[in-house]
């Protein structure tokens, strides 16, 4: 079959493509937006998402509002429970398939249409689907989430750290709090830690996150975890006591890293695809748009330039490293301390610590915006860093000569369950 040519070719309607597809309406390009599923209409990631507020306003999304959520967000531990309410910066809980459906796209879109191979020409790539149909693109973007079709036949890399992601909503719920939401940790339960927010009165949504590397977590083992922590952490045993599961996802969730690579010539990756999101909460929704911002624009200058070099396409990675990876560093410190040597002791002294931020620090760690000076304050108050040192002696030191290791679920889970 003859080659069909485009301009720009997404491959993936999620939150990042369909976003892309929309910005893309206004321009003379020759758009082609390619998904192996049957529909657009219907996101895989769809269960709801946690926005800050300034980015539904920039994003319009008012209309797809579940609950203006005033800024309530907490932190909860086994015995500690840091909770703040400040509505100068709410956070917007969003459905996101109600905004899937309501998009209204100028581009050529194909279906039930999965890209299985590729073949790089001298100005641009082509994609060759599972019939041998071929598609030529000066430029392919990656909106293929955690498939990342196409970084994977480009053979980039990706990041190590994977975390399994076990979403939940449940109806029949009795939420007392309305304008409550917050992270909660429990390292006998899980080795990372999950979310709750509600959705009405009797309705509400809790996922939990596994850190497990490499390594294959199964959906009856997240299921299991899932119900330990309804019927064991506190107010979940009390909010869900009589709930039944209504929408469920499982996925393998963001690196929140980015690989070896997110641009190269003639090609641009975004959002999962890229391993961009927030390294340290996970509200991945709004990073999916705003990467989809600036692959627009990147797009645009490179079309005007007649130039898809990497050269050219990189200014995309520096504005993103401007607006969100230049925090990573720090997210990603922070992080590695809890998942490697914090037990629920530490967690409940973490989370006690939280009372020295202002509410414009605290505000940044949920957008995972953590700086050297925030980790200090955290580390320095209370003598803390000495308990993260006597621990990381017992994992480091004292583990591999045969002393217990500390307290907590094993972070290299098994394969098999």
């Amino acid at each position: 079959m003859a080659e069909k040519r485009y301009d720009v070719i997404i491959v993936g309607a999620g939150i990042s493509g369909l976003k892309l597809a929309e910005l893309l309406n206004d321009s003379k390009l020759n758009v082609l937006l390619v998904e192996k599923r049957p529909t657009i209409k219907k996101l895989v990631n769809h269960i709801y998402g946690v926005i800050p507020w300034e980015y539904i306003e920039k994003w319009d999304l008012h209309k797809y509002l579940i609950r203006k959520q005033g800024f309530g967000f907490g932190y909860y531990g086994t015995e500690i429970r840091h909770y703040r309410k400040k509505p100068t910066k709410p956070l917007g809980i969003v459905d996101m398939n109600s905004w899937a459906k309501s998009l209204r796209l100028n581009c050529n879109i194909k279906t039930s249409l999965e890209i299985v191979n590729l073949k790089r020409e001298s100005d641009g790539i082509t994609l060759i689907d599972k019939k041998k149909n071929k598609y030529f693109g000066n430029i392919i973007i990656d909106c293929s989430g955690d498939n990342q079709t196409i970084s994977s036949l480009l053979g980039i890399k990706r990041s190590s750290c994977d975390f399994w992601d076990y979403a939940c909503v449940f109806e029949n719920a009795n939420i007392t709090k309305l304008d409550e939401s917050f992270y909660f940790l429990d390292l006998n339960l899980i080795n990372s830690g999950g979310w709750y927010y509600p959705l009405s009165k009797d309705k509400c949504l809790i996922g939990i996150a596994e850190w497990t590397g490499d390594n294959y977590l199964s959906s009856k083992e997240l299921i299991k975890r899932m119900d330990a922590f309804r019927k064991n952490f506190y107010p979940l045993n009390i909010y869900t006591k009589n709930a039944k599961i209504v929408e469920s996802i499982q996925k393998i969730g963001p690196t929140s890293t980015l690989h070896s690579s997110i641009a190269e010539d003639n090609y641009i990756a975004v959002g999962d695809a890229s391993g961009g999101g927030t390294p340290l909460i996970g509200l991945g929704f709004y990073v999916g748009f705003e990467m989809a911002s600036l692959a627009h624009k990147n797009i645009l200058f490179a079309f005007k330039k007649d130039d898809f070099s990497k050269k050219t396409l990189s200014s995309y990675l520096m504005e993103f490293h401007n607006n969100f990876s230049r925090w990573y560093l720090y997210s990603r410190f922070l992080r590695y301390i809890v998942l490697q040597y914090m037990t629920d002791e530490e967690m409940n002294t973490m989370i006690r610590n939280l009372d020295i931020y202002d509410d414009a620090e605290y505000y940044n760690i949920i957008k995972s915006e953590i700086t050297f000076q925030m980790i200090a304050k955290l580390l320095l108050k209370n003598w803390f860093w000495i308990k993260i040192l006597k621990n990381a002696f017992r994992v480091e030191v004292l583990k591999p000569i045969g002393f217990k290791d500390i307290e907590r679920r094993p972070l290299v889970l098994k394969k098999k369950y």
